[in-house]
């Protein structure tokens, strides 16, 4: 069953960096925001998502995996090169085939018991959230997946759950699947145990579990044994998924 802990308590815990492994999925364009860069090196207020990323995540990974495009390595490589030396591997995502089929190609990648996945395009999350949630997890043996969540209007994910907390269905705005003026909405950030992760997409993947309908790509589905963090920032879920574009 899910357990639903207040973030605010969890913000004094340390993170054994070395346990830890980020997987950025960055394979996205940047064509809905006019240029031709990947999405990830799109610039907000004058420094790239990119290194918006990094302070984000350098205080809890020691190993970072960068998810890209074919033409995208080209351009992104040679920073995280200069920004991460030898800490950061990089794997190519032949075509946008969805999230659950980025993070799945990382499987022989990761050596660490924890895994941290990350969307390419948060730009808000702030560095206490991802450390609370981290350190909730990594003292917990018997969690599988541990995310924060907000109640927020026209929300682009929406849990379901039942009368005990546990998640039954994940709804996707592009999906045409949210019918709700609030929804419950991730934060682009999940911290999962290593094993368990790459178990659950095996075999969502093998029975064509977590398919869209309209967009027909593989995303991450969630387990129940999860614990949800609450995030009281509404804008720590603000991506460039949340920009209407004509």
């Amino acid at each position: 069953m899910a357990q639903i802990i207040e973030l605010s308590s969890r913000s004094s815990q340390t993170v054994d960096r070395s346990q830890w492994t980020a997987v950025i999925p960055a394979a996205g364009k940047g064509s809905r925001l006019g240029v031709s860069l990947p999405k990830i090196l799109y610039p907000v207020l004058e420094r790239p998502i990119l290194d918006w990323l990094l302070d984000i995540l350098r205080p809890v990974c020691e190993h970072f995996i960068f998810v890209l495009s074919p033409s995208g390595q080209a351009v992104v490589e040679p920073l995280l090169k200069t920004r991460l030396g030898e800490t950061y591997s990089v794997v190519i995502q032949e075509y946008p085939t969805g999230m659950g089929d980025a993070v799945l190609l990382t499987t022989t990648m990761i050596k660490t018991p924890y895994t941290l996945v990350i969307w390419g395009d948060q730009v808000a999350l702030q560095p206490a959230t991802v450390l609370a949630c981290a350190a909730e997890h990594q003292a917990r043996s018997n969690v599988v997946l541990t995310l924060p969540t907000v109640i927020k209007k026209n929300a682009y994910i929406h849990f379901e759950r039942d009368v005990t907390g546990k998640i039954t269905t994940v709804l996707q705005h592009r999906e045409n699947e949210i019918h709700t003026e609030f929804g419950e909405n991730d934060c682009g950030l999940f911290l999962f145990s290593t094993k368990e992760l790459f178990k659950v997409l095996a075999i969502a993947k093998q029975e064509g579990i977590g398919v869209g309908k309209s967009t027909g790509e593989f995303i991450v589905r969630f387990p129940s044994s999860c614990t949800r963090l609450p995030q009281p920032q509404k804008n720590v879920v603000w991506s460039l998924n949340c920009i209407p574009h004509n």
